[in-house]
């Protein structure tokens, strides 16, 4: 399912899709809006949820740089780093992955510089103060969200999520995408979700054509901008 915020409703700003319900589970589109087709099951939408589990595959598969505890992730760094902070990198979490206090993603000046953060089997959750800074070059397109069932964002989100089964919205921007592979997208609150800047590109590698236009997913694919 698809489900947008039912109040003053939200805004996906590309196209949508899903696979391979036929539309009938998108929900409060209005009030919520969107800025281009919906794809319901369509040839578009069907690769696209292939992409997903490929992108799922891939990520899953990267040699860790570094390991997560469950703890907060602002009180948590690279090696090297200030508390908070994180270089380039694939941070793996046994379970799940909490973001209560706001954290730095620094580049070091390299805009192709990737960040994984990967709860291997449970959720990851962002608390409504937990921010997200990029600085020195970091691009919201190379910052990916992989967990093992549900992703929640109660603050500003930034990076593509590939989340297992689904995915709650409710901080009010998205500046990435929201790909779920099995359960639903929802929109708790009002919501403005952009697709990143191509800046960069490493992004491209991620499942085919149709994945990388993606901004917002259930079962498995919910804004195509192609």
């Amino acid at each position: 399912a698809i489900t947008g915020s039912a109040g003053a409703g939200s805004n996906v700003q590309g196209n949508m899709g899903i696979a391979p319900d036929t539309g009938s589970s998108v929900t409060n589109f209005p009030p919520s809006t969107y800025s281009g087709v919906l794809h319901a099951n369509d040839a578009a939408a069907i690769q696209a949820q292939v992409d997903l589990a490929a992108a799922i595959a891939y990520f899953e598969g990267l040699t860790p740089t570094g390991s997560l505890t469950t703890a907060d992730l602002g009180t948590q760094n690279s090696t090297g780093a200030p508390v908070g902070h994180y270089y380039a990198g694939v941070y793996v979490s046994g379970s799940s992955i909490a973001l209560t206090t706001s954290i730095v993603l620094d580049a070091q000046g390299n805009s192709n510089a990737q960040f994984v953060f990967y709860a291997t089997g449970s959720t990851i959750t962002q608390a409504a103060a937990a921010g997200i800074t990029l600085v020195n070059g970091a691009q919201a397109n190379n910052v990916f969200w992989i967990n093992g069932s549900s992703f929640t964002s109660l603050g500003g989100a930034i990076g593509n999520i590939l989340a297992h089964t689904s995915i709650t919205l409710g901080g009010g921007t998205l500046n990435g995408r929201a790909l779920a592979n099995t359960g639903a997208v929802v929109l708790s609150t009002t919501e403005v979700i952009t697709l990143p800047a191509s800046g960069g590109g490493s992004s491209n590698y991620v499942g085919g054509p149709y994945l990388s236009e993606i901004a917002l997913a259930a079962s498995l694919v919910d804004v195509l901008n192609n």
